[in-house]
């Protein structure tokens, strides 16, 4: 790995992780940004930059160190994500695809806990509203 590139690199990451000290809300918008970029150009996406992105949603790569970098993911089968730098420093942009179609399948995930929290918290409190009323009509 170059000098120039893998200064490039640590400064996309430590920018990343000075984000998740000082402001997460930023961090998030700084990784949307990437993101929207992403989906509208994976030709043309910066192999640490894509780096950065992956180890923001997905932690440090399990492999790391010979041409490949590869991420463990919180599912079995794909999508799957790994890197190989392409020409130019760039990701190779299938990686990407399924860097972002990884990303959204975390995300739905994420939304669908959420929901699912939301609903047994609702639920939860119509059960103790009720119980509260039965218990007044007794009296």
């Amino acid at each position: 790995m170059d000098a120039p590139r893998q200064l490039a690199e640590a400064q996309i990451v430590f920018g990343l992780h000075i984000g998740v000290i000082s402001d997460t809300m930023t961090l998030m918008a700084t990784l949307d940004d990437i993101i929207e970029q992403m989906r509208r150009a994976p030709q043309n996406v910066r192999f640490a930059e894509a780096c950065a992105v992956a180890d923001a949603f997905f932690g440090k790569p399990r492999q790391h160190g010979t041409s490949h970098r590869v991420w463990k993911m919180p599912w079995m089968g794909d999508p799957r994500v790994n890197m190989q730098e392409g020409k130019g420093g760039k990701a190779k942009a299938y990686q990407v695809e399924q860097l972002l179609n990884a990303v959204d399948q975390l995300r739905a995930q994420g939304a669908m806990a959420k929901a699912e929290r939301e609903a047994k918290a609702k639920a939860e409190q119509e059960v103790k509203r009720t119980k509260g009323q039965g218990r007044s009509r007794k009296r």
